[in-house]
Order: structure tokens, then C-alpha cells, then sequence
């Protein structure tokens, strides 16, 4: 092995077929002579110094610091006598070293790890100063040191060195984090401008074109005093030369940016009143819906609409965002759900019907509030949901003890007087036999009834 260590090999993979006198090569027998590998030992020696980037004053300081440094001495003797079975048999200075104990020799009064240099404790601060003289990175530091030297956490100590460098710290091209800048919320979805641009008030416009045509002054100049863009400011000159003004105060109809609305008054009433009507009848319209309906009546009405609109046939989400501050009175909203039996029952033809029903039969009977009862029903789950608690952060899951993980609803009737008074409620539980001690713990009075669905039936409400 140390005779090939001075060429440079280029390792091959050839399959055992095309190998035709391997297994000759396999048994090919040993001389029983001992082979001298003094002058073997000898070469290897010198190709590590020759590999080595270390003058020989360097080297020869580094011998000498090896002698004198007491935690390589040890490592010396061990490399001689033998490692340890056990790392706590160690002094504690060499316990570092234990791990790397296959890769550690000793040549020439020099320690080696491998093909690096063990610097002794005495010239670790020269050879820091040394790595850190081009004043770069950490990890170019560590990619430098590594080639040649080595000593137990070098690799922090280089990176303190660059941390601490007074310089580094001063020149480094850090990127400054950008602050965090507080927005204002928006009421409305879409309602955030993308530009500044257009804000000009009308009074500012009137006096720079007045500066301009009546006084003679630059358009730049006037332009930057109040703050106005230039080519703004020189189209609207433009403007008002073409209109034929001569002398005088200049009088602007409109500045800034100015959108025709698709929808007149009349027609925009219009689709407010269908909006809230369709409402009214539990038929509402979602934002896209009526987004394709405001697209569908300028069909009918022949009004134009902007390319957009008849690409993706429904108008812009912006159009909706301007509809819905114009008109004030309009909102989005979270219907609730309704079934239909309940939607056609309660309508005005039905619920005066019931009221007249009720003040006839009061009149008649005499009523008093002591006799008139409000029953209702309701689903109560035997687990309840357990609240919020401390925990530890960062811990993926946190339990409550509950009687089981999933409820059984059972329903609950509560009867009320108009006095104030009330009675014991009813418990209806998913059973096909009831037994009393399922309102054991109940409020007392309490009774019950089970049925295989758990809800409120004719038989058990009479």
C-alpha cells in the first residue's frame, strides 16, 4: 500500500466475466519471507511532508511546539502503547481525539489526522490570524483550514474569529431587513388603489394652468412647486389651448381619472330593488350571480360595458366593489339555512291568520298569563365540547378527558308560562328502551321516553 501511494490511481469497475484469471490472482500464494517496509514507511513520511503547503521554518517551529505541548505528548504514547478500550480511561485533555484514534500517526516528531497537520495548543492563534488574513467568509475560512490542519473545535474557532473581526463586521454586505409597515384594513374586498396617480385636486390643476398660460411660467417649473407630474400638467395646457382660450382665468370641467358608469340612476335602482327582492323571497343572489345578471341587463339595456365583461361574460369584481359602496344599503351577507316547508309557511297571509286565531281564542276562553304556555324542543349532544386550555407550544396535539369522543343528541322539551313559571323538561333518548336511570342526575320532576330515532313524536309529546 505505501508503495502505490505515490501514483495516482484511477479505480475501474470490471464485471467478473470478462475477468478470466481472477480466481488465479485470488490464490496466488504469499512469500514466507518478512518484508522489510522500513524504506516503505520511509516514503510515505516523506510524501505527507511534500504534500503539506508549510515552509520548513513553519514545520520545524510546528515540531518543536509538538514537543513541548504535554496534550500531544500523550497522543504520542498512546499512538505507541495502544488506545483504550473505554473514552472515561483517557486524560481528559485527549478525550477529543478518541473518536479520531484510527486516523492518528505520528511521523517524524509530527501528528497527523489523516493527511492534516495536528497544530499544537501553543500556535493555534497564529494559525487562526493566518486562515483570516484575506479577511473571508466562515466557510471559506473552514474550507482553507481543513485542507491542511486540524485540532479539536476548530471549526468554532474559526468561526469566532470571523464573528469578532472588527472589519468583517464593518464592510459585510448584509442585507438590512425591511421594516414592517402597518396598512390600513379595508372594509371592502378590492378596494385598495394601485397607483397614487390621479389625485391632483381640481383647484391645484385650474392654478398650474393658469401659471402657465396667463403668467408665462415653465411647465416644469410649475409642474414641481405644487407637486404635479409634468406631462400631466402639459396635457391638460394642450387641453385648453385646443378648446380656444386666449386670456382669462382657465375654469376645468373634470381632473383626474373619470369613468363613465355602465348603469344610468334609473337602471342601477332598478337592479338594487331585483337584489333585495330576490332577497326577500329566500332567493338571494351571490356576487357572481350578480355579477352575471349586471352583465345580462346591459345586454338588454344596450348599454356599452368594458372588453372585459364580454370575454368572461359577468362583469369585473371591481364594478361589484364600486356597486356596493354607491349604494350603501346593500351588503354581503351569510343566509341562513331555511328549509322550503318553513320558507312558504311563514309568509304574512299565514302568520296574521295564526294571530287572529290566537286573540279569538283568548277572547273566548279568557286567557290569563299564568295559563298560557311556550313549549319548544331542543338537541342537546352527551358530550360537550371541551374548552380551550394552556398547553405547551409547538405540541402537535393536546386531549381533553371527555366520557367518549363522539355525542349521542338527545332532545330536551322545555314548557314556559307567560307568568315566568316553568316545569321539569322532557328528555327523548335514542333508545329502544328506556330505563330511569337515565335521568338519574337529571333536574328533579324530570321525565323521560326513548324511541329509536331520539326525537320528538306524537306519542311521547301527548
Amino acid at each position: 500500500m505505501f508503495k502505490i501511494q505515490c501514483y495516482d490511481l484511477n479505480v475501474m469497475y470490471k464485471p467478473g466475466k470478462e475477468m478470466y484469471i481472477s480466481d488465479t490472482l485470488s490464490r496466488s500464494p504469499l512469500s514466507d519471507s518478512i518484508v522489510d517496509l522500513q524504506e516503505d514507511i520511509t516514503l510515505h513520511i516523506n510524501m505527507l511532508k511534500s504534500c503539506l503547503e508549510v515552509s520548513p521554518e513553519t514545520l520545524e517551529s510546528f515540531r518543536k511546539e509538538t514537543q513541548n505541548d504535554k496534550e500531544l505528548q500523550t497522543i504520542v504514547k498512546l499512538c505507541q502503547t495502544g488506545w483504550p478500550l473505554a473514552k472515561s480511561n483517557l486524560p481528559p485533555e485527549t478525550k477529543p481525539y478518541y473518536k479520531f484514534q484510527k486516523e492518528i500517526n505520528v511521523l517524524d516528531g509530527l501528528v497527523f489526522k489523516g493527511n492534516n497537520l495536528v497544530v499544537p495548543k501553543a500556535l493555534r492563534s497564529k494559525m487562526l490570524t493566518k486562515i483570516h488574513t484575506g479577511h473571508f467568509g466562515v466557510r471559506k475560512c473552514l474550507d482553507y483550514a481543513k485542507n491542511a490542519l486540524f485540532w479539536p473545535n476548530m471549526s468554532n474557532d474559526v468561526r469566532n474569529i470571523v464573528t469578532t473581526c472588527v472589519a468583517c463586521q464593518e464592510y459585510s454586505n448584509n442585507n438590512s431587513k425591511e421594516p414592517l409597515l402597518p396598512h390600513e384594513i379595508k372594509a371592502i374586498p378590492w378596494n385598495k388603489k394601485k397607483t397614487e396617480r390621479g389625485n391632483t385636486s381640481k383647484e391645484d390643476m385650474e392654478q398650474a394652468v393658469n401659471r402657465v398660460l396667463n403668467n408665462n411660467e415653465s411647465q416644469r417649473s410649475v409642474a414641481k412647486s405644487l407637486n404635479i407630474c409634468h406631462v400631466t400638467l402639459h396635457r391638460y395646457v394642450r387641453k385648453v389651448q385646443n378648446s380656444g382660450h386666449n386670456e382669462g382665468p382657465v375654469s376645468l370641467s373634470n381632473v383626474g381619472y373619470s369613468r363613465k358608469p355602465v348603469f344610468d340612476e334609473n337602471q342601477a335602482q332598478k337592479l338594487v330593488d331585483y337584489i333585495k327582492h330576490a332577497s326577500k323571497i329566500y332567493f338571494g343572489l351571490s356576487p357572481k350571480e350578480v355579477r352575471k345578471f349586471a352583465y345580462e341587463c346591459a345586454l338588454t339595456y344596450n348599454v356599452t360595458v368594458p372588453d372585459s365583461w364580454n370575454k368572461n361574460k359577468c362583469a369585473g369584481e371591481d364594478w361589484l366593489t364600486q356597486f356596493l359602496k354607491k349604494h350603501e344599503d346593500l351588503s354581503i351577507r351569510t343566509p341562513e339555512a331555511t328549509s322550503l316547508q318553513r320558507a312558504i309557511s311563514f309568509n304574512k297571509q299565514n302568520v296574521s291568520s295564526f294571530f287572529d286565531k290566537l286573540a279569538s281564542v283568548r277572547d273566548k276562553y279568557n286567557f290569563n298569563s299564568a295559563t298560557i304556555w311556550n313549549l319548544d324542543e331542543t338537541g342537546v349532544t352527551t358530550v360537550q365540547k371541551v374548552s380551550k386550555v394552556l398547553a405547551e407550544k409547538g405540541t402537535k396535539q393536546v386531549g381533553g378527558i371527555t366520557s367518549s369522543e363522539r355525542g349521542v343528541l338527545v332532545t330536551v322539551l322545555v314548557a314556559v308560562s307567560s307568568s315566568g313559571n316553568s316545569i321539569p323538561p322532557q328528555f327523548i333518548f335514542p333508545r329502544k328502551k328506556y330505563h330511569d336511570y337515565f335521568i338519574r342526575d337529571g333536574p328533579p320532576g324530570s321525565i323521560g321516553a326513548a324511541n329509536g330515532s331520539g326525537w320528538m313524536t306524537s306519542d311521547e309529546f301527548f
